[in-house]
């Protein structure tokens, strides 16, 4: 038996981030940076 408490509680996706395995800022560019492509084709270099 331990004494710990388990990770995720309610999702994996929350469980996650409550325990520290995925910050923040990991979990919001995880969904936000699929525009990036697009803009880098029409930024100049």
């Amino acid at each position: 038996m331990t004494t710990h408490t388990p990770l995720a509680r309610y999702s994996a996706s929350n469980g996650a981030l409550v325990s520290g395995f995925a910050t923040a800022e990991l979990h919001h560019l995880m969904g936000h940076d699929l525009a990036a492509p697009k803009l880098a084709a029409v930024l100049p270099l």
